[in-house]
C-alpha cells in the first residue's frame, strides 16, 4: 500500500508541475457480469459511486501528460475474495497516468493504470497487502472539436488478476470549463484469494460510468 501512495503522490506532483489543467468531481458507475460461479449474484449488477480528480499538462512539443485518480466503491469488489469470500474491501484506490504524442486532433500513447483494493486482512488481521493490480495501458483518441473528446484504450493483462480489456471514453467539455465524461468498460479477468487459490475460469464484467468535473486551475 506504501509503494502505491508513493506512486500517486508522485504523478500528481508532476501533473502540478506542468501547467496542469486540474478538475475534481464526482461518478456513478454500474457493472454488469458473465460470472461462471455458483456464487455469481453476489458479483455484477450494482453501483460503485466515487470521487475522481484529473490533471492534464499544456502540450509541448506535440508532449502532454494525463493523469486520473479516483476514490470509489470497487469496481470489481470480489477480484480478491471470490463470490464466497465473506470479506469485501472498503474502497478502492485508482490511478491512470498518461503520456500523449498529439498530432493536431489525434492522439496516441500510454502510461499505467493501477488500482488497490482497502480494507482486506489476512488470517492474523493485518492488511492484506496483495490486493492491488497494475495494468499497462495503450490509448489513441480524436478530440473531434474543442469540447469533444473520444479515445479508446487497451488494458494489457496484470500478472497479479490476470485482469484485461478495452476501454473507451468520451468528455464534452462545458463553458468555464466544467465537464461531462462518460466511460464503457469489458474487463476479463480471474478472482483469487488471500490462500493462493485462482480462479480456474475467466469471469467477464462490463462497466459504465458517468461523471462530473468541475475546473480548479489551468485552462477554461
Amino acid at each position: 500500500m506504501r509503494k502505491f501512495v508513493y506512486t500517486l503522490m508522485f504523478v500528481v506532483a508532476l501533473a502540478f508541475t506542468a501547467s496542469a489543467q486540474v478538475r475534481v468531481g464526482a461518478f456513478v458507475g454500474y457493472t454488469t457480469s458473465n460470472d461462471k460461479s455458483e456464487a455469481k449474484l453476489q458479483d455484477g449488477g450494482d453501483f460503485f459511486p466515487g470521487f475522481t480528480a484529473s490533471f492534464e499538462s499544456a502540450h509541448y512539443k506535440r508532449f502532454s501528460f494525463r493523469v486520473r485518480g479516483d476514490v470509489a466503491k470497487p469496481q470489481l469488489p470480489t477480484l480478491f475474495t471470490t463470490d464466497e469470500g465473506a470479506e469485501r474491501p472498503s474502497y478502492e484506490v485508482r490511478v491512470n497516468p498518461e503520456v500523449f504524442l498529439n498530432f493536431g486532433k489525434v492522439f496516441v500513447g500510454g502510461g499505467f493504470d493501477a488500482f488497490y483494493h482497502a480494507g482486506l486482512h489476512n488470517d492474523e488481521g493485518e492488511e492484506y497487502s496483495r490486493s492491488y493490480g497494475v495494468n499497462p495501458v495503450a490509448t489513441a483518441g480524436v478530440r473531434i472539436t474543442r469540447n469533444h473528446e473520444l479515445s479508446a484504450s487497451y488494458l494489457f493483462k496484470d500478472n497479479v488478476t490476470y485482469l484485461s480489456g478495452v476501454r473507451a471514453n468520451y468528455f464534452y467539455t462545458l463553458p468555464k470549463g466544467f465537464r461531462v465524461g462518460f466511460e464503457a468498460n469489458r474487463l476479463q479477468f480471474r478472482e483469487s484469494n488471500r490462500e493462493g487459490y485462482i480462479d480456474p475460469y475467466y469471469e467477464t464484467d462490463n462497466a459504465f460510468k458517468i461523471s462530473f468535473e468541475i475546473p480548479l486551475t489551468g485552462r477554461k
